[in-house]
């Protein structure tokens, strides 16, 4: 269904191209352009403060020495990612048809 029956875009046109773009490769226009921004901003503002980001990485975890945790700590704050990545696997391996 049309909003007006018989209207197209000019052939090469901006619109044109963007309306018969394949749908996935709007994803790679949205990957870049988030990458874009994020680096500009990034470029753009001050660095947070250690205690505002502590904690967010294995290595900036507060542990009660004031050192990175170990092998043995960053295993164990690791397996909740790795459960996720696995459960990702299985899901894009289910779905497959």
């Amino acid at each position: 269904m049309k909003l007006v029956e018989g209207f197209v875009y000019d052939h090469g046109s901006f619109l044109w191209i963007m309306n018969n773009l394949f749908f996935q490769y709007y994803s790679i226009i949205i990957l870049a352009v988030s990458a874009l921004v994020m680096v500009i901003v990034s470029l753009m503002t001050a660095p947070p403060a250690y205690d505002k980001i502590s904690g967010l990485t294995t290595a900036l975890f507060p542990t009660s020495t004031g050192r990175p945790p170990g092998p043995a700590g960053r295993q164990a704050m690791s397996l909740p990612s790795i459960v996720v990545v696995l459960l990702i696997l299985a899901a894009y391996l289910y779905f497959t048809g």
